[in-house]
């Protein structure tokens, strides 16, 4: 599971950072024709991030690890 995970969020990350490149590239030309598409492009590379994100914070592990951080982190302030 936590291998899939990884793999989810690699394969997001990758994405997002393709998507952002080939942005800065368009962006540094001046193509004001391009704008919309750009944007577009970096929409659906957030939104497909979160997308993963989403699933990851859903999965029982997460989940778990998570709810043993908050009950660790409120144990030590009582």
């Amino acid at each position: 599971m936590k291998k899939r995970i990884n793999e989810l969020v690699l394969h997001a990350m990758t994405r997002c950072s393709t998507a952002l490149n080939k942005w800065k590239e368009k962006v540094s030309t001046d193509d004001p024709g391009m704008a919309t598409a750009e944007y577009a492009v970096v929409l659906v590379a957030a939104t497909s991030f979160a997308a993963v994100l989403v699933a990851i914070l859903k999965s029982e592990a997460v989940r778990q690890i998570l709810t043993k951080l908050v009950t660790d982190a409120l144990s030590v302030v009582s």
